[in-house]
């Protein structure tokens, strides 16, 4: 042990709590070594510190410096929560519904089910577009044919916009809808519907159909028992003419039919029903009832012969 490097240190107050106990042992080994230290005032300024030296603060203040990484450690923790927090909101944020929300059937008829339990069914190429989203008003738009079966709220009337002057507007109801830059039906199914145009409300029951002429909006019956034909999948001919049967076949099937001017319609009348109509099976029984010569290309049908004597 180098005693003078040690009284060096205490002198110097930078001595360890082992050498101050070094130092105090060394002391009282003899008289001279305390008188030594006597004359270095080291028993005052040295031991004196060492004596009152407090164990327990000194233990917190260790405690304290150990508890520092623990305490990073948990501001790391705390800061990859926060950013965990921030990223699931986000994401959350931009998979909340946005609207407009468009729904589209293409070549296939499509069922919507809206968060107001409304059921919507689109014919094929038609477009809905939900333009709210419901929990302050119901509006949607529609591009092509729809069916629309409404839950009622009285509360929430449903609106279909048509332009920016001019809706549907039902609380609780079914119609059928077509609505296209060339043509505008609308049949009441069930219930009562008002239509909006002009300034004016017309107000629409079961069995009305209304149909743009020219510009005009025409009030009529509706008397086509195969105007869901292409919802419920079945067509009904009780005594159809032929034009009209060639008619319900060329928007049931997405066909072009062409009549020969020298072909005679007249005495041509259907009686029949299908159910989930095939095309083939159709035309082989007109074919036997009508003596019907016909082409079949593609979508294109060529009436050649009739003869319905």
């Amino acid at each position: 042990m180098d005693i003078d490097k040690i009284i060096l240190k205490v002198l110097n107050k930078k001595a360890s709590q082992e050498e101050y106990k070094a130092l105090e042992d060394w002391r009282n080994e003899s008289k001279d070594n305390l008188k030594y230290l006597e004359t270095l005032n080291i028993q005052h300024a040295g031991f004196e510190r060492y004596r009152h030296f407090d164990k327990q603060s000194a233990w917190e203040q260790i405690n304290a410096r150990i508890s520092q990484p623990i305490n990073l450690i948990s501001y790391l923790i705390g800061a990859a929560v926060i950013i965990a927090i921030l990223f699931f909101a986000i994401n959350f944020m931009d998979k909340k519904e946005q609207y407009p929300k468009v729904y589209e059937s293409n070549d296939q008829i499509a069922s919507i089910a809206l968060i107001d339990e409304s059921k919507i069914e689109l014919n094929r190429q038609a477009q809905l577009t939900q333009l709210s989203d419901f929990t302050t008003e119901r509006k949607v738009s529609l591009t092509g044919e729809a069916f629309f079966d409404i839950s009622h709220n009285p509360d929430k009337p449903f609106v279909v916009e048509l332009s920016p002057k001019e809706y549907i507007k039902v609380l609780g109801t079914s119609f059928n809808l077509i609505n296209t830059d060339d043509e505008f039906e609308l049949t009441v199914i069930s219930g009562q519907v008002e239509l909006r145009t002009l300034n004016r409300s017309i107000i629409m029951n079961k069995g009305d159909k209304m149909v743009l002429v020219q510009g005009a909006y025409v009030k009529l019956q509706n008397n086509d028992v195969n105007l869901l034909s292409w919802k419920d999948r079945k067509l009904v001919f009780k005594g159809a003419h032929i034009t009209e049967v060639l008619k319900n076949l060329e928007d049931y099937f997405d066909l072009e039919i062409n009549l020969s001017n020298d072909v005679s319609t007249e005495m041509c009348i259907l009686q029949s029903s299908y159910n989930n109509p095939q095309l083939d099976t159709i035309l082989e029984e007109m074919g036997k009832i009508f003596k019907m010569d016909y082409v079949l290309d593609n979508n294109k049908l060529d009436i050649i012969g009739l003869n319905c004597q």
